[in-house]
């Protein structure tokens, strides 16, 4: 989660509001140890927040966030959260603030709160907010009684299939898989609409009875299959990184760090004559159709995962759609000029994108992996799904 600023920031100021941060945050102070072949969080004690700051002679921070998504996390990292930030002195002055998380500490609306707020008390000097320890709970534990891992209504489905998973097996499976996985080699190509297409393209998904997820789920299917061509299969599959705050029991603020999210995905047919909205419409529409009928809630096993993980054995067609919709205003940050996110590539994702939309602008990065998706192709896909937006806004 990074923030693009008109101005700088003052070092000593970012670095007490990171040491806040860490003090309210239990996750903040945990780190990656290895023990017998396995992976597990540990308690790091006083150790600080990982803080780079480094000088560029250009705004382009394209690169800067391409690194951060390529470099993994490793144990002797302080925390599963480090932070950069960059300068480009000059007239006008620039500066890039930049939070990279593990997932398994927190999704893009935890990222945006905690972003927001440090970026607050780093511009004002002081702290916002109550300062009290946070803790949170798995997502599972929120879950409706009917949908819990433990409910009567599961039984037979997830859970015995889970108890049967032997954990050296799935430590090989995991291993194998890395070992065939090329390096990934991620790349970003930017789209943002302006803040007149982005009330036009609201106004129109109004109208035309969808959502603003079903029109960037249309627009990066369209242009996928524009892309692709004479390649593209019968029909292409979009999955949906869904926020679950909305829908647990209590509701989790978007302040607490932590993976609230769920998998969602299903295979569209595109035909010659499909339109926008009809396509708009349908990913809506069945997006809310899944989560009434609880697909949200089902709980995916580490053995289905390795298996969703398998490099395509052909060339990549399916897509990966986030959408953390509106981030609000950081409090007295009129350097602040835009927010948004990326995510680093899955290995058989042909693009995936992450939405954001910050002081009326829609934002969306799609994050490509080069050894699957080569820049050249990645970036025509880009200007087809923008291309595709600024239509559908008009």
């Amino acid at each position: 989660m990074f923030a693009e600023l008109s101005g700088e920031l003052d070092p000593d100021a970012l670095a007490a509001a990171l040491g806040r941060a860490q003090r309210r945050q239990p996750a903040l102070r945990r780190r990656f140890a290895l023990d017998r072949g396995e992976v597990w969080l540990e308690a790091s004690g006083d150790a600080p927040i990982a803080l780079r700051s480094i000088a560029r002679s250009n705004g382009n921070w394209g690169p800067l966030i391409e690194g951060e998504l390529a470099t993994p996390f490793a144990p002797e990292d302080t925390a599963p959260m480090r932070c950069l930030y960059a300068t480009a002195p000059g007239e006008p002055a620039a500066a890039l603030l930049a939070l990279t998380f593990h997932h398994s500490l927190a999704d893009g609306r935890s990222a945006a709160g905690l972003l927001r707020r440090i970026l607050a008390e780093t511009i004002s000097g002081e702290p916002c907010g109550p300062e009290d320890e946070v803790g949170f709970s798995p997502l599972h534990t929120g879950f409706p009684a009917i949908h819990r891992p433990d409910s009567p209504m599961l039984e037979g489905m997830g859970t015995p299939r889970r108890n049967r998973q032997d954990p050296e097996v799935l430590l090989e499976r995991l291993a194998r898989l890395k070992g065939r996985l090329a390096p990934t080699i991620p790349h970003i190509a930017p789209v943002a609409l302006t803040p007149d297409a982005s009330g036009g393209l609201r106004s129109a998904c109004r109208r035309e009875g969808t959502t603003v997820q079903g029109a960037l789920g249309a627009a990066q299917l369209l242009a996928t299959r524009e892309i692709l061509g004479g390649r593209a299969p019968g029909s292409l599959l979009l999955a949906h990184a869904l926020d679950m705050r909305p829908y647990l029991e209590p509701a989790v603020p978007g302040e607490y760090l932590g993976l609230y999210s769920s998998m969602l995905s299903a295979s569209y047919q595109l035909r010659e004559e499909s339109s926008f909205w009809d396509l708009a419409r349908q990913i809506g529409n069945g997006l809310r159709r899944q989560i009434v009928r609880g697909e949200a809630y089902y709980c995916y096993s580490l053995a289905r995962l390795f298996y969703a993980l398998q490099p395509p054995t052909g060339p990549a067609t399916s897509s990966l759609l986030t959408n953390v919709g509106i981030i609000d205003p950081v409090a007295g940050g009129d350097i602040v000029r835009a927010m948004s996110f990326a995510l680093a590539p899955m290995p058989n994702q042909l693009s995936v994108c992450s939405a954001s939309s910050y002081a009326g602008r829609l934002l969306a990065n799609l994050n490509f992996d080069e050894a699957v998706t080569p820049a050249l192709e990645a970036d025509r896909l880009a200007a087809a799904f923008q291309e595709r937006l600024e239509i559908a806004a008009n």
